[in-house]
């Protein structure tokens, strides 16, 4: 992933609802196990993560 990629997704959970990003976080997971390249797999990875975090982030704060 380049630098533009990662900015971009960050503006997206910047923006996207909290359903929004659940289905994102959904879409990977599935897609996970079927990806090939060990770049693919690591960006899959990266994007759980930070959708994870994204995710608990809002949730403590709404808490």
């Amino acid at each position: 992933m380049c630098k533009q990629d990662i900015k971009s997704m960050l503006r997206y959970f910047d923006s996207a609802s909290d359903s929004e990003l659940e289905i994102k976080l959904i879409k990977l997971i599935t897609t996970q196990p079927v990806l090939k390249t060990e770049a693919a797999i690591a960006d899959a990875n990266w994007l759980i993560k930070e959708i994870k975090l994204e995710l608990e982030a809002r949730n403590s704060l709404s808490a």
